[in-house]
């Protein structure tokens, strides 16, 4: 199923707007919680269908892909190859029949091209839902992805450390949002971390920076919130 009921990207000042009027509402939003890729896997390529990423998780934690096993719950696996030509495709986990409700697969957003960067995303955007057919137990997960005319273009990315954000939600749209991976080749990319807003009123989507190592003697500065460290499933 496709959500549509959102009527085009909102700008900056429009999210900030929006959230000022939460704030005089009397309904302050939460802080999201943001995960960075600074461990020693920061380079690790994602892209390549390798690894189940889970997306609400308090560390990165990457899942080797096991064909064989079903993934762990709100996870993504992202697939960028050749085959003949430029494929590509983001996905959400799989899940065994009759799975409790609601469903623990994610809803992954359907439109800006993985180019939202600056834009205020939440349940009125366009996402790709996964879909639960309670006559039968089977579950249709969520998918998005590549080509003329689909959700993004891997073309329109085309210089080395440019990134993309893809935006997710929890089945029930009570969490919302993002992660941001880095581009190395056209199919090839790294995780840098994620964010979500465990209130589920949406989250603004601005690029996350992994710091780099202090100099010796010197003290790092602060960070906003603390990063949490990067953690490989066996």
């Amino acid at each position: 199923m496709n959500r549509n009921r959102h009527p085009g990207p909102r700008p900056l000042a429009a999210a900030l707007a929006a959230a000022s009027t939460l704030l005089l509402g009397g309904h302050a939003m939460a802080s999201p919680i943001v995960v960075l890729n600074d461990g020693p896997d920061r380079d690790t390529i994602v892209s390549r269908n390798g690894y189940d990423i889970h997306l609400f998780a308090n560390e990165v934690t990457l899942d080797p892909f096991d064909p064989t096993q079903y993934p762990q719950s709100n996870t993504i696996r992202i697939n960028f190859g050749y085959s003949l030509q430029l494929y590509g495709s983001i996905s959400g986990n799989v899940l065994a029949d009759w799975p409790p409700l609601p469903v623990q697969t994610p809803a992954l957003l359907a439109e800006g091209a993985l180019m939202i960067e600056d834009q205020f995303i939440d349940a009125s955007w366009a996402f790709n839902e996964p879909q639960y057919d309670p006559t039968t137990g089977g579950t249709n997960i969520a998918q998005i992805s590549h080509g003329a005319g689909s959700n993004f273009d891997l073309s329109d990315f085309t210089v080395p450390g440019q990134m993309a954000y893809i935006g997710y939600a929890s089945s029930d749209f009570s969490i919302i949002g993002y992660m941001q991976i880095e581009r190395v080749t056209e199919v090839d990319w790294k995780l840098v971390g994620y964010a979500f807003d465990p209130s589920g009123d949406g989250i603004l989507v601005q690029e996350l920076f992994i710091p780099d190592p202090p100099a010796l003697g010197l003290l790092a500065a602060p960070l906003v919130m603390r990063p949490m460290r990067r953690r490989v499933s066996t």
